[in-house]
């Protein structure tokens, strides 16, 4: 799934899992070249990313998240 910002030209993809849509993370991608000298990007430019590396089930509102091992 896939938002674009015409006018800066970046996509914001959000990955899921295939098998279970367990949502993965996200990611920004240049979709066309920035007039910018002092920082152009190509189309296709990863911009930026994020990564879900730990998920956890609390009881109530405001429980402090915690693991064990």
């Amino acid at each position: 799934m896939a938002r674009t910002d015409e006018a800066t030209g970046r996509r914001i993809e959000w990955i899921f899992d295939r098998r279970t849509n367990e949502f993965l993370g996200e990611r920004t991608v240049q979709t066309k070249p920035t007039g910018s000298a002092k920082s152009p990007l190509k189309p296709g430019t990863v911009v930026s990313g994020s990564a879900v590396l730990v998920r956890v089930v609390v009881n109530g509102i405001k429980q402090t998240p915690w693991r064990t091992g």
